[in-house]
């Protein structure tokens, strides 16, 4: 079993989370199943369940939107920057493209690795980009 509670959990496993406590199994039991630690269970579960409901699908979305509001203010974006660059992106443009051209429309300081780490990490994807 993997311990590292800094594991980044995937739809999969956020929907084997949901399932398990359905059935009423205990953050230990879950752990040992999905393979995480009974703590990153327990943050999960409490970081991301609405009025007391675990359900994969608000989990991810409610990642997806804290991750692309971390994403922008660590870059000084804002929302309407945030589409620009996702823009460029699905167009197909190269990281660098990508970085290149919103610095000439905006004049900003967005650097290739934040673009980079944002691809990477799924921000873009067009499934919850407008979350």
């Amino acid at each position: 079993m993997d311990d590292n509670v800094t594991k980044q959990l995937t739809y999969e496993d956020k929907y084997r989370i949901e399932c398990l406590l359905r059935e009423g199994k205990n953050y230990e039991e879950i752990a040992r199943t999905v393979g995480i630690s009974t703590y990153k269970v327990q943050s999960e579960v409490s970081k991301y369940s609405v009025a007391g409901v675990y359900d994969a699908r608000v989990a991810t979305a409610l990642y997806y939107k804290q991750s692309r509001e971390e994403f922008m203010e660590s870059s000084c974006l804002d929302e309407w920057d945030f589409y620009i660059i996702s823009g460029l992106y699905h167009s197909g443009l190269s990281t660098y493209a990508i970085v290149q051209r919103f610095s000439e429309l905006k004049h900003s300081e967005l650097t290739i690795r934040k673009v980079q780490t944002a691809i990477k990490r799924g921000l873009f994807c067009v499934e919850w980009a407008k979350i």
